[in-house]
């Protein structure tokens, strides 16, 4: 009965080590999304969702005002984003929007890149057509006589929106960026591996479960 009693102890004090071990796994690491830098992760979060939807209003907007050199606006002259660019800010911003969730909750490099090479699509169309279009008076001239165009709300909130884009992915990649200064601790990595080996665990239990023979035999000379 004292035997029985010792070995059972003996066979779960052989099983703790392993059991710690195990514990000492603990989960999966995985990457921390931009949101999980507070709080300047949490403000390019919102910089890359406002960013785009910024970007998908703008194309509703009026783009520019066409107005006479009396400063009269002509009938017909107020153009909306879509109506100069075909689109091209609602079809950024709906495809920033993926990007930036998988930017703010997984921490996506790429989906940060992505956020940021869009954002400069939207800078090229915003300054290199729209606002040549919204400034340009022989272009207007051909449409309307004697008339210039000056930007309006919606060219403001489409380069708003894709400067949010650009700050917002080139700041994730900043900030989450592998230290590579000499003596930075190695990045850490996906999983811990446990630190004692099965043959070290097995040799463990043996020593174990000799140490508890060795005390019953104790126990009974005592006895």
């Amino acid at each position: 009965m004292l035997e029985a009693l010792v070995w059972g102890r003996a066979q779960v004090n052989a099983q703790a080590p392993e059991t710690t071990n195990q514990d000492s796994r603990g989960p999966r690491v995985r990457r921390a999304g931009i949101s999980g830098l507070d709080p300047l992760g949490l403000a390019l979060a919102a910089a890359a969702f406002i960013g785009a939807v910024l970007l998908v209003v703008s194309d509703f907007t009026t783009l520019f005002k066409v107005h006479t050199d009396a400063g009269v606006t002509v009938s017909n002259g107020l153009v909306k984003g879509h109506e100069n660019h075909s689109y091209s800010m609602l079809i950024i911003g709906l495809a920033s929007l993926p990007l930036a969730y998988a930017a703010t909750r997984y921490g996506s490099r790429p989906a940060m890149t992505g956020l940021a090479a869009l954002g400069l699509i939207a800078v090229v169309i915003a300054v290199g057509f729209d606002l040549s279009d919204a400034t340009g008076t022989n272009t207007l001239a051909r449409t309307f006589e004697n008339a210039s165009g000056s930007p309006a709300v919606g060219f403001y909130l489409e380069t708003l929106g894709a400067a949010l884009l650009i700050i917002s992915g080139g700041g994730g990649l900043v900030l989450t960026a592998p230290d590579r200064r000499p003596g930075a601790p190695p990045p850490a990595p996906e999983e811990t591996e446990s630190e004692t080996s099965p043959g070290d665990r097995r040799e463990e239990e043996r020593a174990a479960a000799a140490a508890a023979r060795a005390a019953a035999r104790a126990r009974r000379g005592d006895g």
